[in-house]
């Protein structure tokens, strides 16, 4: 097997790719960390740290949607991470187009906010009584960040199998 060396690291091809390992200051200690593709980044002491951050992926998460979908990547690889992210992306409902459509309930119609989110029911709801009289809306304004990750959540479920 063909292989380089530069300093404690050490990479090893095989027809799947590359693995790099690290060989610590006592001899035999082998340790095989991440599996190299693109963006696998060395810091000042040569540990190996694998690509599986979120922010890197998708820096547009925020708060509790952030540590949900870290931990559905935390065991991908480059490759269906970036897959999993750009699906995700692409389905994912933003929590100020929640807001902004819950307030246009206010003024035009209520229950938009329903629809896209896919609550058919809810916004047929809401567009019949003028969004529970007012009071159904007020409470989604207030629950709009909850209400996006509720939905986000069953998405990413969704990319999470499709990706499989």
């Amino acid at each position: 097997m063909p292989w380089l060396r530069a300093g404690p690291l050490g990479f090893l091809l095989f027809s799947r790719g590359v693995y790099a390992f690290f060989i610590g200051p006592s001899p035999g200690n082998f340790r095989r960390d991440c599996f190299i593709l693109q963006d696998c980044t060395i810091d000042q002491t040569s540990h190996l740290k694998p690509m599986a951050k979120i922010i890197d992926v998708m820096p547009e998460l925020q708060g509790d949607e952030m540590l949900y979908v870290q931990g559905l990547i935390k065991e991908m690889d480059d490759d269906n991470a970036r897959m999993f992210a750009n699906a995700y992306r692409a389905k994912r409902k933003d929590p100020q187009l929640i807001l902004l459509t819950a307030l246009l309930g206010f003024i035009v119609v209520a229950g938009v906010h329903r629809f896209i989110l896919g609550q058919i029911g809810m916004g047929l709801l809401y567009l019949f009584t003028g969004g529970l009289c007012l009071i159904g809306t007020i409470v989604d304004l207030v629950n709009h960040q909850k209400l996006a990750f509720e939905s986000n959540q069953k998405v990413a479920q969704e990319v999470l199998t499709m990706i499989r």
